[in-house]
């Protein structure tokens, strides 16, 4: 034989294969079709024979008809038989499935009951774990590096941001506040006062925190290096008019700094990751 051809009976015996191994048509052909055909041919071949002894006319001929409604009551009895099979599967595949989902809900539940419990742990405390913590510590630390850049010497703190951004604007107002003894301004609603929304807009960068300083304070170079390390920042040395905010008592040098925040304005470790 050609290899061709021996290719040829190669690659339909794999068709064959693939095509009965797990598929309908496989059950149909292996169960269904090998039992009724044997089966048939069997009672053919016996009363073919019965009827060539006893001399029978025709003996194939009524073979072949007289086999028929045998071959039709054996393929209804597989039939019946494949079907109430079937039902069983089916009911054992409902009873798994309904198994599997309580195993899940039960899961969930217990998942749902941690979570639930973390969750009102989390309104009372700070996780150590977390990203937040080091940025609120570092954020401190800033902010106290400033205060004492400052030495004692009138500051003053202003911080406009977008509504989006406003929550972390206020974070950092209030621990910056806390810690640095400036006179801190804003976020501010930009409902109220037009001007404040046209100075939180213009000049506003995406992304990032524009720091307004004198380009000379030393004090206000080494707060933007601290904190830049948490948040987005771009060096700008235009400072808000003095209308903008009220000097503090007293004489002396006045460090202004002008934290504008922008649209979608993030913590580092929201961008980069808790390790950045």
């Amino acid at each position: 034989m050609s290899p061709h051809f021996l290719n040829l009976l190669r690659r339909s015996w794999d068709a064959l294969i693939s095509a009965s191994s797990t598929s309908t048509f496989g059950l149909v052909q292996w169960t269904v079709g090998i039992t009724v055909v044997t089966s048939w041919a069997a009672t053919v071949a016996v009363k073919w024979r019965e009827y060539r002894r006893g001399k029978y006319g025709q003996p194939l001929r009524k073979a072949l008809v007289g086999s028929f409604v045998q071959s039709m009551y054996l393929l209804g009895g597989i039939t019946l038989y494949l079907f109430l099979t079937y039902v069983y599967f089916v009911g054992r595949t409902v009873y798994d499935d309904h198994q599997h989902l309580v195993a899940q809900n039960a899961q969930l539940a217990e998942m749902n009951k941690s979570l639930s419990a973390e969750v009102q742990w989390r309104k009372h405390n700070i996780s150590t774990t977390d990203p937040v913590f080091p940025n609120l510590i570092y954020l401190l630390q800033a902010f106290s590096i400033y205060r004492h850049a400052v030495n004692g010497q009138r500051c003053v703190v202003m911080i406009t941001a977008p509504r989006e951004s406003a929550p972390l604007a206020s974070v950092v107002a209030q621990l910056s506040n806390a810690v640095s003894n400036c006179s801190t301004f804003g976020p501010m609603d930009q409902s109220v006062n037009p001007d404040v929304e046209t100075e939180t807009i213009t000049g506003m960068v995406a992304d990032m925190v524009v720091f307004h300083a004198a380009k000379d304070d030393k004090a206000a170079n080494q707060l933007f290096n601290y904190l830049g390390n948490q948040i987005r920042l771009k060096r700008s040395y235009q400072l808000p008019q003095k209308d903008d905010y009220s000097l503090p008592p007293g004489v002396g040098p006045v460090h202004v700094v002008w934290l504008q925040f922008g649209t979608n304005s993030k913590w580092n470790s929201e961008l980069y990751g808790p390790n950045r």
